[in-house]
């Protein structure tokens, strides 16, 4: 006797959204938002704590990766998965993310002799789409059935 195979599918489109793309402007409104506060530590923390800077934006960098977890887990997917699960998703694939963006901009900059800002630029639009993708897919993503993915 064969199991049926599970039923995986993508999360539902919230209201005034709809699918892939609606979550994918949503996940860039959290990452903008995420951004902001990720800028707002850095600059309290050097301007009026006195920080180091790279401590202080290591300190914004958290405090960014939290909130767009958050901003994505409550308001942009509405998920249904607990913490225990998504959380430490989330953060795995935000550090692939940093590995692909130290690795590409390696490449463009010192490989292929590109300007570092022209760079950032492409390599921020193909980390997005990397992160966004299997964040939707994998982190986010709901089941039909009962037990672990």
């Amino acid at each position: 006797m064969s199991e049926k195979p599970a039923d995986i599918r993508v999360p539902p489109p919230v209201e005034g959204r709809s699918g892939y793309f609606g979550r994918m402007l949503g996940f860039a409104g959290a990452g903008l938002v995420g951004t902001g506060a990720h800028y707002l530590v850095l600059v309290a923390g050097v301007s009026l704590l006195g920080q180091d800077p790279v401590r202080a934006s290591v300190a914004g960098a958290l405090v960014g990766a939290l909130i767009n977890y958050l901003l994505n887990y409550y308001l942009n997917y509405r998920s249904q998965r607990p913490h225990q699960e998504t959380g430490p998703r989330f953060f795995t694939v935000a550090s692939s993310g940093f590995a692909l963006n130290w690795w590409l901009m390696a490449q463009l900059v010192h490989r292929l002799a590109f300007p570092y800002l022209m760079a950032q630029i492409a390599v921020t639009g193909v980390v997005f789409f990397w992160n966004f993708t299997v964040n939707h897919f994998w982190t986010f993503r709901q089941h039909n059935r009962s037990g672990p993915p």
